[in-house]
């Protein structure tokens, strides 16, 4: 999704809420307004995704950009552990003591260290931590138990 497109996701998840929400409709009353406006937006800007085969689906999870501030306070270093690419975050001029393997979401099907970076960088600097990410392989074109 393109900047301009996300803007207008968000700007329609924006009014759609608040329409709910003047009729009533909310999907918990423990839901704040700004909670439901990202739950909006996930929803709408990638449920669509689903749908798409496999290998779309995976093209339009890379092209996603997400600018976040706390990318500019980790260092990225490409590194390749037991034959896997992988990807390793650190806060910048920091030697951290402690370590995180960080496995991604995407139900073994989708998603890479790259989808996920944003999220990593956060828990490094809020961790004082390297966090490593392995590039594993996905499903279906490498089936569990993956030799």
């Amino acid at each position: 999704m393109s900047a301009l497109g996300t803007l207008k996701t968000i700007a329609a998840s924006v009014l759609a809420v608040t329409r709910e929400r003047r009729r009533g409709e909310t999907p918990s009353p423990r839901w704040s307004w700004a909670f439901h406006v990202g739950v909006r937006y996930l929803r709408d800007g990638f449920l669509h995704l689903d749908s798409l085969p496999v290998a779309e689906h995976r093209a339009e999870m890379e092209k996603i950009g997400f600018a976040d501030p706390a990318m500019r306070k980790v260092e990225v270093t490409a590194t390749t552990i037991a034959g896997r690419p992988a990807e390793r975050t650190r806060p910048k001029g920091r030697a951290p003591t402690r370590a995180v393997l960080y496995l991604h979401g995407g139900s073994y099907h989708y998603g890479s260290p790259r989808t996920h970076r944003p999220l990593i960088a956060r828990l490094a600097a809020l961790a004082d931590a390297e966090v490593v990410a392995i590039d594993y392989r996905l499903a279906p074109e490498a089936p569990f138990p993956a030799g």
